[in-house]
């Protein structure tokens, strides 16, 4: 099966070009790499490299910002059978194109629709985590295993995937954008919700995979790793990350799990959680960041009070 590459970029050409340069280690290397850059990028990094070794390279640059129009420009076009989308600021150990093509080409499942893999900059958990993943679930903020979504619309993965790790392949409600793949087939059904109120688009990961696992199934295969390193260029600020958790977290539950509006209960009872958690931290690290959080979480709850988000 053929492989293809998009990595939507924005400002970040030191981080695009250590990403590409993982991929030209690659111990199975895509048959093409798309980048889409919303920036001010002449060309691609690394072209010269990449095309040495056969790899086809495409060089898209748009003017309308926003992830998930990168993503769906990019799947234009893709020839691949198999396309994969890394975040720019993402560094793939060497066996991880190799590890997620042989999920799609055992032929375990025909209604394979999605894989994954896992992010390595993953710490193992100490007490405190514990905890904290324990309030998480009892409020719906964390689902028990990685790559569920709660009742409640959330979906908060990073102390999940600490504590409960996978440690074979496994099933999965949703995927996490930095490193994930899908069949091609999927695209001729679904396409990456481009009515996002920002270029961030926080949550559209979710959005598209939630949507995807409807009709096929999706997968995390923790033998494919890459290291997210999260770059802080055109990274949001605090305000803007507390209110886009709550209103990502709505679109999911307002669109695609809510069955009755006595379910709303569920979605405030989660936000509660979310607020006393962070409020607690703002009389111990007293940073004006976790105070603009709070701003946000508060700015978010009452958009989703006027029911602006739908």
């Amino acid at each position: 099966m053929k492989t293809s590459v998009i990595i939507p970029t924005y400002n970040r050409p030191r981080d695009l070009e250590r990403c590409l340069m993982s991929i030209l280690r690659q111990s199975r290397r895509p048959d093409e790499v798309i980048v889409v850059d919303d920036g001010d990028l002449a060309d691609m990094p690394c072209r010269k490299a990449l095309e040495q070794t056969g790899i086809r390279c495409v060089f898209k640059k748009k003017s309308q910002k926003g992830l998930t129009r990168s993503r769906n420009l990019g799947i234009k076009s893709a020839g691949g059978d198999i396309i994969l989308f890394f975040d720019d600021d993402v560094v793939l150990t060497p066996n991880y194109i190799r590890e997620i093509a042989k999920v799609y080409e055992s032929g375990f499942d025909r209604d394979l629709g999605g894989v994954s893999g896992i992010d390595m900059n993953l710490k193992p958990p100490a007490f405190p985590q514990y905890i904290e993943f324990l309030y998480n679930v009892i409020f719906l903020i964390s689902p028990v295993r990685p790559g569920g979504v709660t009742r409640s619309g959330f979906s908060e993965q990073v102390l999940t995937a600490r504590v409960n790790p996978f440690r074979k392949i496994a099933g999965a409600d949703t995927l996490g954008g930095s490193g994930f793949s899908f069949h091609k087939n999927v695209f001729s059904r679904f396409l990456f919700s481009e009515d996002y109120p920002d270029n961030h688009c926080q949550g559209e990961d979710k959005d598209f995979s939630l949507r995807v696992s409807r009709q096929y199934n999706l997968y995390i295969q923790p033998a494919a790793r890459l290291y997210h390193y999260h770059s802080p260029i055109e990274r949001p600020l605090k305000f803007k990350r507390g209110r886009d958790n709550i209103l990502s977290a709505y679109r999911l539950f307002s669109r695609y799990i809510r069955c009755s509006k006595y379910e709303m209960v569920l979605f405030y009872y989660s936000f509660l959680g979310i607020f006393l958690k962070f409020s607690t931290r703002v009389f111990i690290v007293w940073e004006k960041g976790e105070i603009d959080r709070i701003k946000g979480l508060i700015d978010a709850f009452k958009i989703v009070r006027k029911n602006k988000v739908i």
